[in-house]
């Protein structure tokens, strides 16, 4: 498909070459760029410290043609936003457009450069999230993510065997909490563009995640558009020096036919946001907004669609406070508190309570408290 920044680098390269004494403004625009060096992606950055590949390159360009303001965020296991930059744009001249525009170039390749990860797991969710408080009611509001797409902390665990065949979408998306993108227009780069030990994604995969963010997008008030290019040829995790780990995602590898279907997924991740527990104990922090999240997935748990889940209790990193068994019992009495209430509350999928303590999926060493969450799992 087209790519949706080379309209714009073609108008902004003609009106450079005219060799008019002043040049006219750009309009001005809010862009959030969202971007990740990390294993099992696609590096952003050469070994010899360069943004790599042309895609990336070209969005740069466009973007340095600009006026506005460009937030950079990272979409590790702890997302932030990383810089925000005010594009130059002195229209005196040819010579001093041209000027603005290589310094804008510098800042932002500069500013994708410390995009490296420092925490493990990846949250692009986390990031949009962000990236939608950076650009909402901004003019031209604009979103670029430069990532595969896989997403193994927070809202979205993938690692847990989430992508098949026969998961649905649009139902994983309508169980996100994102942040309004009213008037926004995101663009994706990169989609399951992946490095090793991440396998590469197979075509269900890529059709999995294509709906999942354009109907996670479209629901909140955005529009998306991919732009297939890929990015740069593979710089392996050796070039790029020791990256925190990120867990692998799994593809389902045996056929699928009428004699072996692939069984219906279900997963949910009740964040520390949304279910919060008091300290120590399996007492909810807020009951009626516990009340409210455990009433919407009650109301998903039916046994003519998902027979049996697990319910699953995880907990922040409390050591040396608490010993390992003691954080293992505390995730099993909050999942069996969880599975009672969501049964009185009218699930009929026999649920099971189980507990992993500290030892969750996604588990961010750097951030102890976002182990604090409950996993409901039909597989």
């Amino acid at each position: 498909m087209k790519r949706p920044f080379a309209a714009a680098m073609v108008a902004a390269l003609a009106l450079i070459g005219s060799g008019c004494a002043a040049v006219s403004p750009a309009v001005e625009s809010t862009i959030a760029i969202i971007a990740t060096t990390r294993t099992g992606a696609i590096p952003l950055v050469t070994p010899d410290g360069h943004v790599a590949g042309y895609v990336v390159d070209q969005l740069l360009n466009t973007l340095a043609e600009g006026a506005g303001k460009v937030s950079v965020i990272r979409a590790d296991g702890e997302p932030e936003v990383m810089s925000t930059i005010v594009l130059e744009h002195d229209t005196t001249s040819t010579t001093t457009m041209q000027d603005s525009i290589l310094a804008n170039k510098v800042s932002l390749a500069k500013a994708l450069r410390a995009t490296r990860a420092q925490s493990a797991q990846a949250d692009v969710i986390t990031a949009l999230s962000l990236a939608a408080d950076a650009v909402r009611g901004q003019p031209s509001p604009a979103i670029h993510i430069i990532d595969s797409g896989l997403v193994t902390t927070g809202q979205v665990l993938m690692q847990t065997g989430l992508i098949t065949p026969a998961t649905d979408p649009v139902a994983l998306a309508a169980r996100v909490s994102l942040g309004r993108l009213d008037g926004v227009t995101v663009y994706m780069h990169g989609l399951c563009s992946t490095s090793n030990p991440q396998m590469m994604c197979p075509e269900y995969a890529k059709t999995f995640l294509r709906t999942f963010y354009n109907s996670l997008v479209q629901r909140n008030g955005g529009r998306l558009v991919i732009d297939d290019a890929p990015l740069p040829v593979e710089i392996t995790a050796a070039d790029t020096g020791a990256l925190p780990s990120v867990d692998p995602v799994p593809w389902v590898t045996s056929p699928i036919s009428a004699q072996n279907p692939t069984p219906p997924t279900f997963s949910i991740v009740l964040t520390n946001d949304r279910l919060r527990f008091e300290p120590n104990n399996d007492n909810y922090a807020d009951p009626p907004a516990a009340q409210r999240v455990l009433t919407e997935v009650a109301a998903q748990l039916q046994a003519t669609r998902y027979p049996t889940a697990t319910v699953t209790g995880c907990t922040a990193d409390d050591r040396p406070r608490s010993t390992e068994e003691a954080m293992r019992q505390r995730g099993q009495s909050r999942a069996e508190k969880v599975a009672a209430d969501l049964r009185r509350l009218g699930a009929t999928t026999i649920l099971t309570p189980g507990t992993l303590g500290m030892a969750c999926p996604g588990y961010v060493p750097t951030a102890p408290d976002s182990g604090r969450k409950v996993i409901i799992s039909s597989h």
